[in-house]
């Protein structure tokens, strides 16, 4: 095989997805190629998914100053702490239909107040003390006081009214940053993830390979499950996207896009046996007509040599006879001249 053949992105692509029996073109390339193609195809899920994330992420900031301008009294974020008008403690929950609870309490110096609570929640908690922020998210804690955020940031304070102000004018630098961000951790995590379900289902594609008897070197195999990957590649971008965007699910959706991708393995391997016994059966036919071809010519060879030796005989049997004729002729000549001389010498008597 050429591993020197290149392939382009998008014609890989299809062929991945569409064209089975054309996959031993794609492990004619070199891994590096196929490796490569993972990487692409994955810049460009990442790309898509980002997008999506920082369009849902604009829809709660938006919906977040709009609850902040409306719903929630004034406060501020100054060198000596948190300050909300009021004396009651201020709980958002499932905002925009977010796992998220805030709670906002000035009067609180630490969490253990709501420890309870934020550890029977579902989802995210963020809660804002009298001197610093902590968040919970996945049974984790990350706290931060407010004067190290104000000194690592170079603000003064922080308002209700100079918060909203800050998001509207910084709107684009804000949703930039957040694409970036989300950009760099979803192709890091999807990519690495992917990876390693290339190197599981390339075992899978090595072990059939062996039960059909069909020689294929590791970096085929591996190149093999990159491409089967293809269509759940696609696949999953468009479900992820449709659930952040609209919330929709699919049960057993990870194991639909594991089947697919085992029944592409299977199924191109098949093919290439079967491409691999019609090319043998190929070769043996053509090696019998030319055997045949070559029989025929041996055959032609000899009855043309024992056409010549008929013709040979036949011209030395021709050529006897007319021998004989000759000799024949030549003896009648011969008892001519013998009967006319004693003629002769009567006449020359007289």
């Amino acid at each position: 095989m050429d591993t020197n053949q290149k392939i382009p992105f998008l014609k890989r692509m299809v062929m991945s997805i569409k064209d089975l029996d054309k996959y031993n073109k794609i492990i004619a390339e070199k891994i590096t190629r196929g490796i490569l193609y993972l990487f692409l195809l994955m810049i460009i899920f990442s790309i898509i998914l980002s997008a999506a994330l920082t369009y849902k992420t604009s829809l709660l900031i938006k919906d977040a100053c709009i609850y902040i301008k409306n719903e929630t009294p004034y406060f501020k974020i100054d060198e000596h702490g948190l300050y909300v008008e009021g004396d009651n403690e201020l709980i958002i929950d499932d905002l925009n239909s977010i796992l998220l609870k805030i709670i906002i309490d000035d009067n609180a110096e630490n969490a253990d107040k709501y420890k309870e609570m934020v550890n029977n929640y579902n989802g995210s908690s963020i809660l804002a003390l009298k001197n610093n922020i902590i968040l919970f998210t996945n049974g984790r804690e990350l706290s931060i006081s407010y004067e190290q955020f104000m000194r690592e940031n170079n603000i003064e304070s922080i308002s209700k009214d100079n918060l909203l102000k800050l998001f509207d004018d910084n709107k684009v630098n804000i949703y930039s940053g957040i694409y970036i961000s989300m950009y760099g951790v979803v192709y890091v995590m999807y990519t690495l993830s992917t990876f390693i379900d290339a190197l599981v289902l390339s075992l899978l594609a090595l072990i059939v390979g062996k039960m059909l008897r069909i020689r294929l070197s590791y970096t085929q195999d591996l190149n093999i499950a990159i491409s089967a990957l293809t269509l759940p590649i696609i696949l999953n971008l468009i479900y992820t996207c449709a659930n952040i965007l609209w919330n929709f699910q699919m049960p057993y959706f990870q194991i639909m896009y594991t089947i697919i991708s085992y029944i592409y393995i299977i199924a191109a391997i098949l093919i290439m046996r079967s491409e691999m016994i019609k090319q043998k059966q190929m070769i043996k036919a053509t090696i019998e007509i030319r055997n045949l071809e070559k029989q025929q010519e041996e055959n032609k060879d000899k009855e043309n040599e024992g056409d010549k030796e008929e013709n040979n005989e036949g011209k030395k049997q021709d050529d006897g006879i007319l021998d004989k004729a000759k000799d024949k002729v030549k003896g009648k000549v011969s008892d001519k001249e013998k009967g006319l001389k004693p003629e002769a010498n009567i006449e020359g008597g007289k």
